[in-house]
């Protein structure tokens, strides 16, 4: 608990630092929403922190995703180039571009992968106006080897970019799905978080087969620069779905932890937010907020907290058919040394696992 709460506290001194500068700039410029768009960054810098696994909460990713994020300067930059807009216009559109400036940071959520609901129609074609096709070449595992700005640039064996790739592995579906965020129909794949369409090309190298995965980063997204490509190698024709269930547990796991720290912290209001649609629908904020707290407040804080076990199932009693993990922990709290901590996470149809159900004994 000692190593977390420091990390937690370097996390949180840079994060306002950062917040910080980009507040003055801001305030300097002349914006006329500085509160709201801090409070938009502020989001997203917190949810990719949650993103991080223990083991990857460093001082150097996090530096890693607050330089990523760009400079604060950039940030009086983009929304000045709007300025013949309104003031809630301007706002809006700064939504999009940090969701945008995020996604090309998630990274690290490769390491934990999620399945999106199994559909013929991904939930996204309904927005965009796109059919399923489906494409058998896309199937299966693949190992990034290089980043590069042209797929000619590529040759095998030969690494263009100097440093460790972000991305490191991307693993497809059918019907759409995929072992992170995104959804696929032939030829292109939708990230359902900033609603952008990347392009592929599947081709034939020296005896093996390259996915060329366009990277849409801030740069091509706001900049509207060429965009350059990852170059993932097919190393498994299948993903067994036994393989596809226990990435979707890892998942529903980490997921689990980030909402129950919610819960650890007396950010009752914020743990009902984060809470599936299904919970929302049917416990409202305030309810839940005057059930959880006078169970949870008096056992004090968290000594220890340890995965007992864990089940997929596609059936919850009392709940719509869908994509659960029921998860038990081994608690110890300051005032109650065992307890067995049950959280029930579901897959959304934006491909994010939330917290449906939870009771401790």
């Amino acid at each position: 608990m000692g190593v977390e709460n420091s990390q937690e506290k370097d996390w949180q001194r840079l994060k306002e630092q950062y917040l910080k500068q980009i507040e003055d700039v801001l305030v300097d410029s002349g914006q006329p929403n500085v509160d709201g768009i801090i409070n938009d960054v502020r989001g997203h810098l917190d949810r990719r922190y949650t993103e991080l696994s223990p083991g990857e909460r460093t001082w150097e990713n996090f530096q890693k995703i607050v330089t990523e994020m760009g400079p604060p300067s950039e940030y009086a930059e983009l929304v000045s180039e709007k300025q013949e807009h309104t003031a809630k216009k301007v706002s809006a559109k700064y939504v999009v571009i940090l969701a945008v400036i995020l996604t090309a940071l998630t990274g690290a959520m490769f390491l934990l992968p999620v399945l999106l609901p199994k559909c013929t129609v991904p939930a996204w074609t309904n927005e965009i106006k796109r059919a399923f096709v489906n494409d058998p070449n896309l199937l299966g595992k693949w190992q990034s080897v290089d980043f590069v700005a042209d797929i000619n640039d590529f040759e095998p064996g030969e690494k263009h970019w100097p440093s460790d790739l972000y991305l490191k592995q991307m693993a497809f579906f059918e019907n759409g799905r995929t072992g992170g965020p995104w959804s696929w129909t032939k030829g292109e794949i939708f990230h359902p978080g900033d609603r952008t369409i990347a392009h592929y090309d599947i081709r034939e190298v020296a005896g093996a087969t390259y996915l060329f995965f366009e990277w849409m980063s801030g740069d091509v997204t706001i900049r509207k620069m060429k965009p350059n490509y990852y170059v993932l190698k097919k190393v498994a024709a299948t993903v067994p779905q036994q393989t596809q269930n226990e990435q979707a547990t890892t998942a529903a796991i980490e997921a689990a932890k980030s909402w129950l720290k919610l819960v650890d912290d007396g950010a009752y209001d914020q743990s009902w937010t984060e809470s599936a649609e299904y919970f929302k629908n049917n416990v409202s904020e305030d309810k839940w907020e005057r059930a959880i707290e006078p169970v949870r407040k008096p056992l004090g804080k968290v000594l220890s907290r340890e995965v007992k076990n864990s089940t997929y199932t596609t059936e919850v009693p009392g709940a719509p058919d869908g994509k659960y993990v029921i998860i038990q922990f081994e608690t110890s709290f300051e005032n109650k040394r065992s307890a067995v901590e049950t959280v029930t996470p579901m897959l959304e149809p934006d491909g994010q696992w939330h917290v449906s159900g939870y009771y401790i004994k």
